[in-house]
């Protein structure tokens, strides 16, 4: 029903409109989208009337698409200069006002060519079956204006190449490898070949397609670097194809049933494929944001540990510079308090044990900043050796007593009545971690009793107790006491200077030995069970980890 020639020019036509409306359609309002469309729709209709301009339509029919043609042209050539500016980034191109001016030329040029015989005065007989212009004295600027606009564009893309980082260079890369093709071609069929030659017409005409490459590589470059992922291109370009074979069996048909069947099936494919794009580029675009998503949360993740690193460096650091004076301050309150600066007054001598009691308080505030600034850092030593559980057990119990008699609270020990044995301990870091415990047991209860137990558990471990009468906690709230700078509301009523970091700390010498340390309380006012758990064999000390090793808190 068609000539070939036509169909192959309404092949490419679909397939050139079809990737200009696409890329359109995915970002209507980025400039390189935009002026690729103008761009596209310029060169597919200068096609369009160069290839009719040989068709015998009738005298006037082949002037005004010889007119056509050279009005397209000149369109054509700003439109690539203009698409050449979005593609380097130029911020002139998002101004309201550059397109009507650039392309205010164009529309000149189109005025002159149609309406005066200064640039096409008429055309002559058929040479090769081919229209012959004939040439107006304004003919030289026509083409200068056209060279000038094109190497212009050339020259801003090689300029912003050159710019570009190695990863963007791509794109411009499709653009020059487009554009040489086409030249080639062109040069080729027009230039090269012989007017003379009887296939001369033929020859033109796939220099007219070879424009396709014009459009075709760079419209790839922007699919690939701007808008989609290899996946969703992959699916696209496949869908085209399938299209493009129903867009031809179209004007395959031999009567007008199959070409209504066609059209029918043509149009279904259509909804169908749209369909399968769409889901596509939607499961794509949900799994970038995810990306996205992802690669924010590992940078803020990053900057995280950047902070509490800087952090904990700064406690390490500021708790060091505090530790010397108040070591200082400690020393010479203890030589006044003893006399030997000479006799003190009864009043004098309260203030200044009330000032050792503030000043030991804020040695161990520094010491508990200091430990946990290492502990974060992994920077922990530990001295292992053999020590009795119960040894220890007894010589806390007997250093808090003068406190449990001052407040008036019952403090008892209870220990196994057969010996257990020796454990492999720091026996300073263990030692820290009951006093502690018992040190917070007696804050926080205000009547009644504290009793600190020794006990085997399971046999293969030891179990220190520490339980009380006290305020107890909620359930939920367990997990949460041993966690850095935590304290229920219930302890702050009671003893409002604490620090929440003892437990932190001491929960983390316990692990490190291999152990277990947890909170029991049947709930606020009902008392409450702290344990230690460590095993007969310390997993550390086994392995040979000891004072000249660091320790990673895990």
């Amino acid at each position: 029903m068609f000539d070939a020639g036509v169909i192959l020019l309404l092949i490419v036509g679909f397939f050139l409109f079809y990737l200009g409306f696409f890329i359109l359609y995915k970002n209507p309002k980025s400039p390189v989208n935009r002026t690729f469309f103008i761009f596209n729709l310029s060169v597919l209709l200068w096609m369009f009337v160069a290839y009719f301009q040989d068709e015998t339509f009738g005298w006037m029919d082949r002037s005004v698409f010889l007119k056509l043609d050279f009005s397209f042209g000149m369109f054509m050539a700003f439109s690539f200069l203009f698409f050449c500016m979005a593609l380097a980034g130029m911020g002139i191109v998002r101004k309201r006002m550059t397109t009507p001016i650039l392309f205010l030329i164009p529309v000149l040029f189109s005025g002159l060519i149609f309406f005066t015989p200064f640039l096409l005065s008429g055309f002559a007989d058929d040479v090769a079956g081919t229209i012959v212009p004939i040439l107006g004295p304004l003919w030289p600027a026509y083409e200068a204006v056209i060279i000038l606009v094109l190497l212009s564009g050339i020259a801003i893309l090689v300029k912003y190449y050159r710019l570009a980082s190695p990863k963007d260079r791509g794109q411009y890369l499709y653009f020059f490898l487009g554009i040489a093709l086409t030249a080639a071609a062109l040069l080729y069929t027009n230039v090269f070949l012989s007017d003379d030659s009887p296939y001369f017409i033929s020859y033109y005409r796939l220099g007219i397609f070879s424009s396709l490459f014009l459009v075709l590589l760079p419209g790839y470059s922007i699919l690939r670097y701007r808008l989609l992922s290899g996946r969703l291109l992959t699916v696209e370009l496949l869908s085209l194809v399938i299209l493009l074979i129903a867009f031809v069996q179209i004007f395959t048909s031999e009567t007008a049933f199959y070409l209504m069947t066609r059209i029918a099936f043509f149009v279904a494919l259509s909804f169908v494929v749209g369909l399968l794009v769409r889901s596509t580029n939607t499961e794509t675009r949900r799994k970038e944001e995810l990306q996205e998503i992802s690669d924010s949360l590992a940078k803020a993740n990053e900057r995280l540990k950047e902070l509490d690193n800087t952090k904990t460096e700064f406690i390490s650091i500021a708790s060091h510079q505090l530790r010397t004076p108040l070591t200082a301050i400690k020393g010479y309150l203890s030589l006044l308090l003893e006399g030997s600066y000479g006799e003190i007054s009864t009043e004098v001598t309260d203030v200044l044990e009330k000032i050792n009691l503030v000043n030991r308080n804020l040695v161990q505030l520094v010491e508990d900043l200091l430990n946990v600034s290492r502990i974060d850092a992994g920077r922990i030593r530990y001295a292992y050796e053999p020590i009795r559980i119960e040894a220890l057990a007894s010589e806390q119990t007997d250093m808090f007593m003068p406190m449990a008699r001052d407040k008036g609270i019952g403090l008892s020990l209870h220990l196994p009545e057969e010996p257990l044995p020796e454990l492999m301990l720091d026996a300073g870091k263990i030692r820290e971690a009951v006093s502690n415990l018992v040190d917070n047991a007696l804050k926080y209860t205000e009547k009644g009793s504290v009793a600190v137990s020794v006990e085997s558990s399971r046999g293969d471990a030891v179990r220190i107790v520490v339980a009380d009468t006290g305020i107890g906690f909620h359930s939920e709230d367990g997990e949460k006491l041993f966690g850095k700078f935590v304290r229920t509301q219930e302890t702050t009523k009671i003893y409002v200077s604490g620090t929440g970091l003892g437990l932190y700390v001491g929960k983390s010498f316990v692990e490190a030995h291999g152990g277990k340390m947890w909170a029991e309380s049947e709930g606020v006012g009902m008392g409450s069970r702290f344990i230690i758990e460590l095993p007969f064999e310390n997993p550390r000390a086994v392995a040979g980890e000891g004072s000249v090793k660091k320790i990673k808190m895990g």
